[in-house]
């Protein structure tokens, strides 16, 4: 009992130590030394700052194709070194480092430059900072990525698209912030990354560009379509309308029937063209599945065509008949 009290008396003097030394360590660095997070954290005022940046997702939400707009969820990984945030283990307790909010000290102005929504800042105030003794600075901002992704439908359903996030810093040149990329292989993923219905990741790449005096990080995920679903909802549907116009032809050609039955199926036809032109992306260019469906709306055209002609030769001999029937009065109004 007696070992138990003072191991509790120990932990909560070493812990009453700690809180004072991070008062005493706060109040040196922003106050006697007057730290400034408006300034660039170099002694040297022309020196670039490196820093490092790193993209894990942890969950894919949405490929927009009609808006051409992916969505996902993930962190940033952002770490570069601060020479006023700096100090001396020894004089306060052996601290090695501490937590503080992201609005209280300098942070690079990195935005996601592609993005589909209005540009704004990284991360909330409820996002801490890492801050060793020796000036590291380690930030880690949450965020939903709403970035524009352009869209080729050439092989739909079977297609992969690319995707970018352009990270870059908004305000300062080359010579103030150069972006490093800390994981060559790309983008990071979660292990418990939450699977699209629809996507699957199939590669990522990462790049460090130069945009005029601006200093890029540019990230690349490549997305591979789950034909299924489309083979189910889209093509399907396609196949048994064709096979549905192939049966005009076991209709009677002298029925009325067989033209309600072609304009019928041709209906249909373009009625779920108009549902699929209002899920798909709006695209100029050469696209093999909306090729597939024209040819499947042009047989029941040429069916229709076809029934037609061959209703009027069957019926042009009883047309004849009826006209040399009527009266001459009659012939006057025809």
């Amino acid at each position: 009992m007696l070992v138990f009290i003072i191991c509790l008396s120990t932990v909560s003097f070493s812990l009453c130590q700690n809180s004072s030394d991070f008062k005493a360590l706060k109040k040196e660095l922003f106050f006697t030394k007057e730290y400034d997070k408006d300034s660039k954290p170099v002694k040297d005022y022309k020196s670039t700052i490196y820093v490092n940046v790193e993209l894990t997702l942890n969950s894919l939400i949405t490929l927009d194709e009609v808006q051409q707009r992916l969505t996902t969820i993930g962190y940033l990984h952002i770490s570069w070194h601060d020479e006023f945030l700096t100090w001396d283990r020894k004089q306060y307790g052996d601290l090695d480092y501490i937590y503080l909010p992201q609005s209280e000290i300098w942070k690079p102005d990195i935005t996601l430059q592609d993005s589909y929504t209005e540009m704004e800042e990284l991360g909330s105030d409820l996002i801490l900072a890492t801050i060793k003794h020796d000036g590291s600075v380690s930030w880690t901002p949450f965020q939903v990525f709403n970035s524009y992704c352009p869209v080729s439908m050439t092989f739909f359903p079977f297609d992969r698209q690319t995707c970018e996030f352009v990270f870059g810093a908004w305000s300062m040149q080359m010579n103030d912030i150069s972006l490093l990329i800390k994981n060559v292989s790309g983008i990071a993923l979660e292990r418990s990354i939450k699977e699209n219905t629809i996507w699957t990741i199939v590669s990522t790449s990462v790049k460090a560009t130069q945009y005029h005096e601006e200093s890029r990080a540019i990230f690349s995920i490549t997305l591979q379509r789950k034909p299924l679903y489309v083979m189910m909802h889209l093509v399907l549907p396609l196949v048994l309308l064709t096979l549905l116009n192939l049966f005009t032809f076991a209709i009677p050609a002298d029925s009325g029937e067989r033209m309600g039955y072609t304009v019928t199926v041709w209906l249909s036809f373009g009625v779920f063209l108009t549902l699929v032109g209002q899920s798909l992306a709006r695209e100029f260019g050469i696209h093999i599945f909306y090729g597939y469906i024209y040819s499947d709306a042009a047989i029941p055209k040429h069916t229709g065509c076809v029934t037609v002609g061959r209703f009027i030769q069957i019926n042009r001999s009883k047309w004849t008949d009826i006209y040399f029937v009527m009266s001459p009065e009659a012939h006057r109004y025809l």
